[in-house]
């Protein structure tokens, strides 16, 4: 059983993991299905943790790598000097530094 772990806790806390998934009531913790998440399989969920939960696909590509160029073939608007900073993070950084001066054209 588990112990008190703070003064609004009561001194014994009832698990359902503690009991094949079932509420103090008898009937079942959705928490504790497999259709629910890890369904308390807290191996399997420490295996996904260590893997780090990719989002993301092991290649991304990448735009500012392929000379501005979308996938399709076509200029990346984010990387235009027109648009922010244009991919130029050096200059980008030096803004942050100084605060981000209201005006970008300023060279001080």
């Amino acid at each position: 059983m588990g112990k008190k772990g703070g003064q609004t806790q009561p001194d014994e806390i009832y698990k359902p993991s503690e009991h094949d998934g079932l509420r103090e009531d008898g009937s079942e913790d959705k928490r504790m299905s497999s259709s629910h998440g890890f369904g308390g399989d807290r191996e399997r969920a420490a295996e996904a943790g260590r893997k780090g939960g990719k989002a993301q696909p092991d290649e991304v590509y990448k735009p500012s790598e392929h000379g501005g160029m979308t996938k399709s073939g076509e200029p990346d608007k984010r990387l235009n000097p027109e648009h922010g900073f244009g991919g130029d993070r050096e200059r980008a950084a030096e803004m942050g530094r100084r605060g981000g001066a209201k005006n970008s054209t300023d060279d001080e």
